[in-house]
């Protein structure tokens, strides 16, 4: 980054693996921002996978942890993940599509708490993330 303000992160962030638009190997996630909520869908394709059909975990912690960034990134706003918390409730098929969800649970000074998850076509839990974020002014340090 720069050592001035950023005017506008969608400019620095084309070639980001979770959500950029240039990146050939990317995700290419497009995330929905209400105010509230960060939402978005995946359909893990073949080469996202660990097991045989099973969504390789990094693949997931990746998807739920550009959730999180984008509650801030959609307001145009920096933070960066200080610790990310996953638990699988259930495997991720490939070829299956799912819904992601992520929404600010607390501020404490510096902190911010927030919670990610990944739900199946039929509104089950896949996924849970907790996440403790440290919002940055862009510059460096």
């Amino acid at each position: 980054m720069s050592s001035e303000k950023i005017e506008n992160l969608k400019d620095t962030k084309k070639f980001c693996f979770g959500c950029g638009i240039n990146n050939p190997i990317g995700l290419k996630l497009k995330f929905h921002f209400d105010g509230q909520v960060c939402k978005t869908e995946f359909i893990p394709k073949e080469y996202h996978q660990g097991f045989d059909g099973v969504v390789h975990g990094g693949i997931t912690a990746t998807i739920l942890d550009e959730a999180v960034a984008n509650l801030f990134y959609q307001q145009n706003r920096v933070a960066m993940t200080a610790e990310l918390t996953i638990k699988y409730h259930h495997p991720l098929r490939v070829g299956k599509k799912y819904y992601i969800e992520a929404e600010i649970e607390k501020q404490r000074g510096i902190l911010t708490y927030s919670t990610a998850y990944v739900y199946d076509e039929n509104g089950k839990k896949m996924v849970t993330a907790k996440a403790k974020q440290i919002e940055s002014d862009g510059k460096d340090d």
